[in-house]
């Protein structure tokens, strides 16, 4: 491959008549979706703020918020603005907020902000000044320079604690934080975040201070520094006013609080219990996806296995018996309603992290109890259940969980009772130990009786159950599109929004509507953007929707068309029938593909909103990659001279056949000499072992003739396009179809076919091809392997990082389970088959949450047990964007998405120590995490492999390999020998000689 300069849409001649893809205006009915969000819709959380703690500007992960923003917990937060505080450790220092909450209230300063300056509007002499601060993303070190009245100066230097840390000097404990990224709140009751004091001491006492300057000097924390104090004995500080706050970082109390669903529970059954932060029960009917999960309704009766229950008569009350180790809850009490004489009693309950033990006693209308010792056992996985509820609800996430799972389950335990003449009167619970229990219901057995009967009862002391008239999501923008891109006319999940919806990126979204636009990827394409955003502006057709008609407002002739448009959920194949004003119709179809990564692309909106939580995701404060985007499909047209009357739209499949759909946003025209039309590459993407053959293959639908064909590469980490010629492995370089034999890892990148004519350019979709080692995994599943840090979730361990299978290991880092993540964290693994030699590493991506993806790696080996450690390999990453999502399938290099990173070593190690130092988002992630990571490599103590060749039936050749490995042919031994792999080998290939192939040797490669 030989990198060329070349031009694309010269000029060839002066009888060409060329005429741009024009917009076509559409009749209002041609729309039959609301799919944007306009710009003055309610705005999305990130508009309340216009800077954060861990993103700065790009005004993304956590931030804080005031007092009253959860009006649960209604003591969380900074103070209300323009409130005056004292520190908790100091009653003498007293400091106040900023005035307003919606507008500036910080003073920014960080790195890429790296000054700032306050000023005070009442100069005053003082011993000394206290700066209220607190820095996201680490601590930071400030210079400062304070002005005094009569000109004077004095510098000095600040230090700012990150707001996690816990100096003596503690100002604020706000105990929560918010998420600007999916309006979840974080560290309720955590005793963090913090503001911090710091005090100054001035060289003059006496002339009044007129203001202070900060400026960045070090560190990765964004410092935000919201009040100072004065004193004039350096011991009692009172607040002072001051000017000049460059951001607001708060969110204010009344903003939409869309991230949790707080308020319709009072414990959940996760650890979090009483803060309302886990998992716990909801009513049959909230999940609307699975309207059968979840408890049975207020006030039903169950009947199983010989008893029936009834739960309670409401879930928007207290509606279990909920015993734990808080305060308050470490007793409980159940009343009958109607004291009854029983043989027995059942209980109906489950445990959340169980089991409990419970101690409980009976009491008789006779004064005499009895006394029983239970365990309540874990709602999941335990035999024999009552009933299975399919699904859980976190209220801090807004996350369905384990739906259709076979879980969470409840259980019964049966009391059988001495005293069978007295009535029961009550059932008194005590928290003996475990984790948390929830008592539904209570079953009576009375004497003479064959069945276990409904207890009416009184006394429930929670509400562990969200009922099913609560909303799914607290705050969604329901109203403002009728369909959206993630959940079609579900219209939940992400969709676009128009551009000032926004502010912190006001470009970011779609162009105005009614405005035109000029494709990035074809310049002669004009697109104009629907009528109106806040009514319908969008076709839309999904298997469900199968038919839309697009009707020109004025019918002309064209020679080809091009619709504007993008999918969800993948690709979505198409049906296009152009009527004429003849009364003829043609039929094309054409491939739309899905709204992110795929290339050239003819516009990018550069930024999403989710629906459900009111957040703006993919804005260029969150990340580089310009996402979501629309294409291009295009074809021409056969009648060239009849008006074109309308365009009748069908879907024929998806990839994803039930959740694929597509929209169409505009639709362009031309007549006369247009540019060439390609059809989408086929395949799309590849994983391919090294020696294989590839071809990619395109189709030229169209575009006036002569049309110039060349095929062009770009190789990982470049930005630079060359193109490909012919030779050595190589040929198809300047046609439709692109052949690679035996191709080698140094062939891997992206493809691309150009089409050029006198009308100008067209460009393919992007073909990834990834080419990947023959080398060997050197670990094996059962290999000695320990976390170095941090902590896992019980389903995540780090024996997942060589499991053989896309279940992920997930890292959290040593200082907590929050954002940002701090590195290195990894772990070291002893392969049992002794030393080996390893000369790269495969990073299979997880199944969700792009931004934990590791960014670097960094790979040591050791001989005595990792008491020294010697590198072997530092490598930056850029894992793709894919997500293995089945965690029960076997890793397969060539169907799961991963990176590979091969490097020099000739040493042989027993113990290899990987460390991740940072992931692709640091800010806004809590932890790194990979499908699996294979060590590539070799044996040495191996045995050499032997390969045996018997002549079969009909004279095919039987090889049989003692070991795995490539196998490899010559038909001549003179050095030097130039060995050709023939394919993977693994136990018994049989091969057909040709009459024509001249005689072969072979032999098995072993990495």
């Amino acid at each position: 491959m030989k990198a060329r300069v070349f031009l694309l849409g010269t000029w060839l001649g002066t009888c060409l008549v060329r005429a741009d893809f024009q917009p076509i205006e559409l009749r209002p009915e041609s729309f039959n979706a609301d799919v944007v969000v306009e710009k003055t819709a309610p705005k999305p959380v990130g508009a309340f703020v216009t800077a954060t703690m861990d993103g700065g500007t790009n005004n993304n992960a956590w931030t804080w918020y005031e007092q009253g923003y959860d009006p649960t917990r209604p003591t969380t937060g900074l103070p209300r603005a323009g409130t005056v505080f004292t520190a908790p450790g100091d009653p003498n220092r007293s400091y106040r907020m900023p005035a307003d909450y919606t507008a500036p209230n910080a003073l920014l300063v960080y790195s890429a902000l790296p000054s700032g300056r306050l000023t005070f509007p009442n100069p005053a002499a003082y011993s000394s000044l206290s700066v209220i601060s607190a820095a996201g993303g680490g601590t930071a070190t400030l210079d400062y320079t304070i002005r005094y009245q009569n000109g004077a100066e004095q510098t000095g230097t600040l230090n700012v604690y990150d707001w996690f840390n816990t100096p003596a000097e503690i100002a604020w404990v706000a105990n929560g934080r918010v998420n600007t990224d999916n309006g979840q709140l974080g560290s309720t009751y955590g005793n963090n975040p913090k503001l911090f004091y710091a005090d100054i001491f001035l060289q003059d006492t006496t002339t009044p201070v007129r203001e202070i300057e900060f400026r960045y000097s070090s560190g990765n924390g964004r410092t935000a520094i919201f009040a100072v104090s004065g004193s004039s004995d350096g011991a009692t500080y009172v607040p002072l006013d001051v000017q000049g706050f460059t951001h607001d970082m708060i969110i204010e109390a009344g903003a939409p609080l869309t991230g949790a669903l707080f308020g319709y529970t009072t414990v959940v059954m996760d650890s979090g219990s009483t803060n309302n932060v886990g998992n716990t029960f909801y009513e049959i009917g909230f999940n609307r996806d699975a309207p059968t999960t979840g408890l049975p309704p207020a006030g039903s009766t169950v009947t199983n296995l010989g008893r029936a229950f009834t739960f309670a008569a409401s879930y928007t009350n207290a509606n279990v018996f909920y015993l734990g180790p808080y305060e308050g809850y470490d007793t409980a009490t159940m009343t009958l309603v109607e004291p009854t004489a029983f043989q027995a009693l059942s209980l109906l309950h489950c445990a959340g992290n169980g089991p409990v033990m419970l101690d409980v006693v009976v009491r008789h209308a006779d004064n005499t109890t009895e006394q029983f010792q239970i365990s309540s056992p874990d709602w999941f996985n335990q035999p024999d259940p009552f009933y299975v509820l399919n699904g859980r609800f976190d209220p801090s996430t807004l996350g369905l969980n384990n739906v259709n799972s076979g879980n969470p389950r409840l259980y019964t335990n049966d009391l059988v009772l001495a005293n069978t003449a007295s009535p029961v009167t009550a059932v008194e619970f005590t928290y003996m130990g475990g984790g948390r229990a929830a008592v539904f219901a209570l079953a009576g057995l009375r004497p003479g009786g064959d069945m276990f009967l409904p207890v009416a009862v009184t006394g429930y002391n929670a509400d562990a159950v969200v009922e099913a008239s609560a909303p799914r999501f607290p705050m969604a923008l329901t109203n403002a599109t009728t369909v959206s891109m993630d959940g079609g006319t579900n219209n939940t999940g992400n969709t676009w929004y128009e551009q000032g919806y926004y502010p912190q990126f006001p470009n970011s979204g779609l162009p105005p509507a009614g405005s035109v636009i000029t494709s990035l990827a074809q310049p002669d394409h004009h697109y104009r953007m629907p009528a109106t955003y806040s009514g319908p502006n969008a076709v839309f057709v999904d298997y469900a929707h199968p038919e839309a008609n697009l009707i020109p407002v004025d019918p002309q002739p064209y020679s080809a068309l091009s619709f504007l448009s993008a999918t969800a959920n993948n690709n979505v194949t198409n049906e296009v029938v152009v009527q004429y004003a003849d009364g003829t119709s043609e039929t094309n179809t054409f491939t739309s593909r899905d709204w992110f990564n795929n290339a050239p692309y003819a516009y990018s909106t550069l930024g999403r909103v989710n629906l459900n939580t009111r957040t703006i995701n993919n804005d260029p404060g969150r990340t580089a990659t310009p996402n979501p985007r629309l294409y291009e499909a295009q074809f021409p047209l056969n009648n060239t001279t009849s008006p074109v009357t309308n365009i009748v739209l069908r879907f024929l499949g998806a990839v994803n056949p039930t959740t694929g759909r597509m929209v169409v946003l505009a639709v362009s025209g031309t007549l006369g000499d247009f540019s060439p039309i390609l059809a989408p590459l086929s395949p799309g993407s590849i994983n391919l072992y090294e020696g294989s053959n590839l071809t990619l293959g395109s189709v030229l639908l169209g575009g006036t003739e002569p049309v110039s064909l060349r095929w062009q590469y770009l190789a990982p980490g470049s930005t630079q396009w060359v193109n490909v010629d012919n030779g050595g492995n190589v040929s198809g370089a300047d046609s439709t179809n692109l052949v690679i034999t035996a191709i080698t890892r140094a062939q891997s990148g992206q493809y691309r076919l150009t089409a050029t004519n006198a009308a100008g350019f067209a460009l393919t979709d992007v073909a990834t091809v990834n080419v990947v080692s023959r080398m060997q995994d050197v670990t094996q599943p059962g290999d000695f392997i320990y976390i170095l840090d941090g902590s896992s979730p019980a389903a995540e361990t780090v024996d997942h990082a060589i499991d053989n299978l896309v279940q992920k290991y997930l890292n959290f880092d040593a200082f907590d389970t929050a954002a940002p993540f701090v590195g290195p964290q990894g772990f070291v693994v002893q392969p049992s088959v002794g030393p080996t030699v390893v000369r790269g590493v495969r990073i299979y991506t997880a199944n969700d949450q792009e931004p934990r993806d590791p960014a670097d790696i960094v790979l040591e080996g050791s001989n005595d047990g990792g008491v020294t450690w010697t590198l072997i390999s530092s490598n930056a990453l850029a894992l793709p964007s894919g997500r293995n999502t089945v965690t029960t399938e076997t890793i397969d290099p060539l169907r799961h998405f991963n990176q590979e990173v091969i490097f020099p070593n000739a040493t042989a190690y027993t113990s290899y120590r990987v460390q991740f130092y940072n992931v692709k988002n640091n800010a806004g992630a809590n932890s790194v995490q990979i499908a699996e990571i294979e060590l590539l490599g070799a044996v040495p103590s191996a045995e050499p492999p032997s390969l045996t060749i018997q002549v079969g039936a009909n004279g095919t050749l039987v090889l049989t390999s003692s070991q795995p490995g490539t196998l490899q042919s010559t038909t001549d031994l003179t050095p030097p020998v130039q060995w050709v792999d023939e394919g993977p080998i693994s136990g018994t290939v049989t091969l057909v000689p040709s009459p024509n192939t001249p005689a072969k040797y072979y032999r098995v490669r072993v990495p």
